[in-house]
């Protein structure tokens, strides 16, 4: 059997492709797609099942704007994998060049040791060794002849090595390549079916009459929401306060000379635009009665970019149907901020965002009223008037 000799220094580089952090990303945003993916799925059979089409509008609009977010999250996880791929096959292209090019020199190497061969033969170097002087200079002319003739080996082997390595790394990059076409075609399929949830919902939006009991029943549906925005705030305040008081290292730990509460009154916008609802209590004429709003919400267009107020780390990315896909960023010192309606996320959980980072998209995600950002501030678990902390 053949022993290859190989070169530690591709040793090395093979290793380190075997372990490449690249491959991990890509695994790992697979198994991300592949949970969406079934959300997608049991999200479809749960409409089915409930036979949403004979529903009220807001329940089939609630439905619709599920199925948005989730495919939404697949769209920035399959775009999130071809970019990956690309870096992926771009490395190995890199890759091969490295290896072609070390392959033509030892090629070179080779030629030129047989040519040395053919000219020299094997009888002269016979008849130099008989030639020598000495005993002792035979001995010493063999092995040099031995190390030479070993070294040819070694090359051999080293030429046989690399080329399975070529070999490898093109059946790699041919398996990254058709990953990358049902990948991008997957995108343009979810991007088709994101489009047409939207006109649905437009649609039924359109259609929806405001009477008294659809009011109310939005109205019911967002005190709902509400409560559900607020248990989330309670169980971070509470992981927090518990990793202080037990003294482990947590995020508050990295937040805690960041000063929120000193810049009150100087905190950048989330984005610019015209004020719809403001922050506390709001008189409904078409009810008669009063809306508690927790928050302030801004007219934007779609996709206008949303920024972070201030320094903090990314501690929830959900949805809730009365705020569509939300952000809620912790401040340190028990501040928490909050963006929502969202149409597109670009941040991760755990993510520390520094003031003025661009975190989101505005969208129309759980709003009824066209694209809007429904931004709110939290202190020691209650909401605060954004307005008298935004410059």
């Amino acid at each position: 059997m053949i022993k290859y000799i190989i070169s530690p220094i591709f040793l090395c580089v093979f290793i380190v492709l075997a372990q490449d952090p690249v491959d991990l990303q890509i695994r790992k945003n697979r198994s991300a797609l592949d949970k969406v993916k079934s959300e997608i799925a049991s999200l479809t059979t749960e409409i089915k099942r409930a036979d949403i089409k004979s529903s009220s509008a807001l329940d089939q609009i609630k439905s619709i704007d599920r199925e948005l977010s989730l495919i939404g999250k697949a769209k920035r996880l399959l775009n999130n994998e071809t970019n990956l791929l690309n870096i992926k096959i771009e490395d190995i292209h890199q890759k091969m060049e490295i290896l072609q090019s070390k392959l033509s020199r030892m090629r070179e190497q080779y030629q030129h040791r047989v040519v040395h061969l053919y000219k020299k033969g094997t009888i002269n170097d016979l008849f130099l060794l008989l030639e020598s002087g000495s005993i002792n200079q035979s001995l010493v002319r063999l092995k040099y002849y031995k190390f030479f003739a070993d070294q040819e080996k070694r090359l051999i082997n080293s030429l046989k090595y690399d080329l399975e390595q070529i070999k490898l790394l093109e059946n790699e990059l041919d398996s990254h390549l058709v990953e990358l076409e049902e990948s991008l075609g997957e995108k343009n399929r979810q991007e088709k079916i994101y489009l047409f949830k939207k006109k649905e919902k437009k649609v039924l939006i359109d259609q929806l009459q405001w009477n008294r009991k659809n009011l109310e029943n939005q109205l019911s549906a967002a005190e709902t929401e509400y409560q559900k925005l607020y248990q989330i705030i309670l169980a971070l305040e509470r992981q927090r306060l518990d990793s202080k008081s037990t003294g482990k290292p947590g995020r508050s730990v990295v937040l805690n000379s960041r000063e929120f509460k000193k810049n009150k009154g100087k905190l950048l916008w989330p984005v610019e635009g015209k004020i719809l609802h403001a922050y506390g209590k709001q008189r409904n004429l078409q009810l008669k009665t009063t809306i508690n709003n927790t928050g302030i919400d801004i007219k934007a267009n779609l996709g206008t970019k949303v920024q972070a107020v201030f320094t903090g780390i990314v501690t929830m990315i959900t949805y809730l149907s009365g705020y569509g896909n939300t952000i809620i960023i912790d401040h340190g010192e028990g501040y928490y901020s909050v963006y929502s309606h969202l149409e597109d996320v670009l941040v991760e959980s755990d993510q520390l965002v520094e003031t003025g980072e661009i975190i989101g998209l505005v969208g129309d995600s759980g709003s009824l009223e066209g694209t809007k950002l429904h931004f709110a501030l939290f202190s020691n678990q209650q909401t605060e008037n954004p307005q008298n902390w935004l410059r």
